[in-house]
Parts: structure tokens; sequence; C-alpha cells
């Protein structure tokens, strides 16, 4: 499990992870730790989520340049080429 200070948890909150409620799946970034949900809407797109654990769910956050997840570099040990971001509808969000 992966823990968080109380700030931030709070900043998590303030960017609309829903971290009150219970984990939504397994984190969708190559890891087997509990993930909670995040859904955006790039300027008129389609609504967009992703689930993260906590860890990876800073490191996005911390990436976002001007309010955008495009840019948002990935964690150093992840053998991902991209965020796994879903179109809400796809996960019946």
């Amino acid at each position: 499990m992966v823990l968080v200070t109380a700030t931030e948890e709070e900043f998590l909150l303030s960017r609309g992870w829903l971290l009150r409620d219970q984990p939504f799946d397994l984190c969708w970034l190559d890891c087997a730790h509990s993930g909670w949900l995040r859904t955006w809407r790039p300027d008129g797109a389609k609504a967009l989520c992703i689930c993260l654990c906590l860890e990876h769910a800073l490191c996005l956050e911390q990436g976002v340049y001007g309010g955008d997840y495009t840019g948002a570099p990935l964690p150093a040990e992840s053998l991902a080429d991209e965020w796994p971001w879903r179109y809400c509808s796809e996960v019946n969000i």
C-alpha cells in the first residue's frame, strides 16, 4: 500500500481524485496497488478517466503543464508509453 501525507491527499482531492470512496480498481499503470478514479474532459472532447494508485496519481498531477495532462511525464520506473486514460463510456462512468 502506498501512503501519502495529508497534504498530498488534500492536493489530490483538490484536483478531483475520488479518494474518499473505495478504490475503483487496480492501478492501470503497470502496478498492483489499489487505484482511485479521476475524470477529465479535455476542451470539448469526450470525457476521459484514469485509475491510478496514489503514488502514480501524484506523479501525474505534478507533471501537469497548464492544466493539460497530455504532457505529464511518466514515472521513471514505468514501462508504459503513455498514461492509461480511457473513455469514461468504456468503463461505465
